[in-house]
């Protein structure tokens, strides 16, 4: 369920269930780094998008799915729903407590289902979820067994699985154990995380003093100067070879690799190559929504900004 506007300010003074993937790096989405930088304040803030509202929205028809299937009566009142760790480190705000506290729901939405396995069980969750979900059972040492309802998108089909976990006793002591470390080392000292680098959106959207200079070896800049002509290049050979096999196609919808030199047999690899028509979500019409009700547009519309890389003082280079 949504936590509310205090829930999420305690995020920055303690570590959620929700960011432990991420700092032992299973989270697709972001890498220790992002956690330190949002917990240290040192990154801007970013607006949920529309999939994460969905989600959110969802989550009311997933837990009362949940307590169909188990019979239980959970809360889901987000006041009630905020546990702190005695280690003063961690803090968790599941979906939804039984009112006995010894069951754990968690509701997730997601287009990502092949990440889920058939095992209704501990074994068949992303690991992402499972540490999401072993970070709540530190926070709640009254909770016995976690109860996870997934709704799996699937193109244009889905599927609905429920996914029960007991309380992994020694995971929990485990994974509480690496949080805490990580939070001496990373939050406490504030030491750059190994993996820094991978953090490069973070990175963008942190707060930087207008009027600092500071001074770095040459060879970085170098080094992204030669990876941007690099890629510079390497999209316009991809562009041509990709105008080249279109060519060779026709009016066909499909190209099918054969051997070299040309006969019957095969691409020994199976290598077909076809234009897929796929949706690509919805999107609002801006002419038409600022023509038609331009009062509304005016009001909903805000300034967007980005920060573009830039450069100043380099040499011309002979064009490849």
């Amino acid at each position: 369920m949504a936590i509310t506007p205090a829930q999420r300010g305690q995020l920055s003074k303690f570590i959620g269930a929700s960011r432990i993937p991420a700092i032992l790096g299973k989270d697709p989405w972001k890498c220790p780094e992002d956690v330190r930088l949002e917990m240290l304040g040192l990154t801007e803030p970013t607006k949920a998008g529309p999939k994460a509202d969905i989600g959110t929205a969802f989550e009311g028809a997933i837990l009362a799915q949940i307590m169909e299937h188990t019979g239980v009566l959970y809360n889901s009142d987000p006041e009630a729903l905020e546990f702190f760790h005695p280690n003063g480190v961690m803090i968790a705000h599941p979906d939804g407590l039984a009112f006995d506290k010894k069951s754990i729901a968690e509701c997730k939405m997601t287009s990502m289902s092949e990440d889920w396995g058939q095992d209704l069980d501990a074994n068949g969750l992303p690991a992402r979820v499972l540490l999401q979900v072993v970070g709540q059972f530190s926070c709640i040492p009254t909770a016995e067994v976690a109860h996870i309802g997934a709704f799996l998108v699937k193109g244009s089909d889905w599927e609905f699985r429920f996914y029960t976990v007991p309380r992994p006793v020694e995971l929990v002591r485990e994974v509480t154990d690496a949080v805490v470390e990580w939070h001496a080392r990373h939050i406490v000292e504030g030491r750059l995380c190994e993996d820094a680098p991978r953090a490069l959106e973070s990175m963008k959207r942190m707060k930087r003093d207008p009027e600092a200079v500071v001074e770095v070896e040459s060879v970085l800049l170098d080094t992204l100067l030669d990876a941007t002509e690099n890629r510079k290049l390497a999209e316009k050979a991809e562009a041509a070879a990709q105008g080249e096999l279109l060519a060779a196609m026709g009016t066909a919808s499909q190209a099918l690799g054969m051997e070299v030199p040309a006969s019957a047999a095969v691409d020994p690899l199976g290598r077909r190559y076809w234009l897929k028509e796929e949706s690509a979500g919805m999107r609002v019409n801006n002419d038409r929504f600022k023509s038609e009700y331009p009062d509304v547009y005016a009001a909903l519309a805000e300034p967007a900004t980005r920060k573009m890389p830039r450069w100043s003082g380099l040499p011309r280079k002979e064009k490849k």
